[in-house]
């Protein structure tokens, strides 16, 4: 059996990573080639929070119910076929609730 731990945690460090490519065509406009194009490129990283309640069964099945608040810092490149690459950076704070449940091995 299990000693079926329950309480409130808070867990630090999240990490955050995420990479975007797209390729968009914009309506014509006389001063862009017919070939016009724009390519967007995102890429950003962060850190946060997360905080919770979990607690397990003496069969050892766990559930959890937590939030994570994560703050990230995002880069945009812009490319087309007329203009230069334009970056732009920026920043979000996300939040997220998460529902689980897993089974504990072990005595």
């Amino acid at each position: 059996s299990y000693n079926a731990p329950r309480g409130f945690f808070v867990g630090g460090l999240l990490y955050y990573y995420e990479r975007n490519y797209s390729t968009e065509t914009p309506a014509p406009a006389p001063n862009y080639y017919p070939n016009y194009y724009n390519q967007r490129h995102y890429s950003g990283f962060g850190t946060g929070v997360k905080a919770g309640y979990q607690f397990m069964t003496n069969s050892g099945i766990t559930f959890e119910l937590s939030a994570a608040l994560i703050a990230t810092h995002n880069r945009y490149v812009y490319t087309d076929g007329n203009i230069p690459n334009k970056t732009s950076t920026g920043g979000s704070v996300a939040g997220q609730f998460c529902i689980g449940m897993g089974y504990a091995f072990g005595k």
